[in-house]
């Protein structure tokens, strides 16, 4: 809630959050691990705009299945998961 208002602008109530996927991710580069929580929201208040424009270019709508090739990986791995009804995935862990 805290993100969207500062990057987007919205104002979003507890009760209108839905957890749609965890990603418990591990990086590569410096094993760090983290959980990445992605949320549905049944509705905000405001209008959404681009309040971080020094770190963001642009807003924009995509399809799931056309997604821009600059997409940050593990959304585009959580995005995927989502749209086929995953609810937790790992990404950087060896077996």
């Amino acid at each position: 809630m805290r993100e969207a208002h500062e990057e987007l602008g919205i104002g979003i109530d507890p009760d209108a959050l839905h957890l749609l996927h965890t990603l418990h991710q591990r990086n590569p580069d410096n094993g760090h691990a983290r959980l990445q929580l992605f949320f549905g929201v049944d509705r905000y208040t405001g209008h959404i705009a681009n309040c971080e424009p020094d770190r963001c270019v642009a807003l924009q709508w995509w399809p799931p299945d056309a997604l821009p090739a600059s997409i940050v990986p593990y959304t585009a791995g959580a995005l995927a998961a989502i749209t086929a009804g995953v609810i937790y995935a790992e990404a950087g862990w060896t077996t």
